[in-house]
């Protein structure tokens, strides 16, 4: 006798802060094409990356295209990867170009 085989359980995702989600969150640095440099954090890094790339995020970046991505840091948690952007934000120029 043999058991048949589980069908897979969906995967149910929760925008409540006290469940995990599946995912990483960001941190990242963009150099701006007049050396300038962009802190900023979110949990989808290439889409993210694409939008500052083709000026659709307005703002800061898309008055200084092209940008690159410098830096990227993934942390556990949304909290984790804002408290790293406000650190790197106080951070000097020279600090954020090493």
């Amino acid at each position: 006798f043999s058991m048949p085989e589980a069908a897979p359980l969906p995967l149910i995702l929760s925008l409540s802060k006290d469940v995990i989600a599946p995912m990483g969150f960001y941190v990242y640095i963009l150099r701006c094409s007049d050396g300038s440099y962009y802190t900023g954090h979110t949990d989808q890094m290439e889409a993210r990356l694409v939008a500052h790339q083709s000026g659709q995020i307005s703002g800061y970046t898309s008055e200084r295209l092209p940008v690159k991505l410098a830096f990227p840091e993934e942390l556990s948690s949304r909290d984790d990867a804002f408290r790293r952007e406000r650190q790197i934000k106080g951070w000097s120029r020279p600090k954020k170009k090493r």
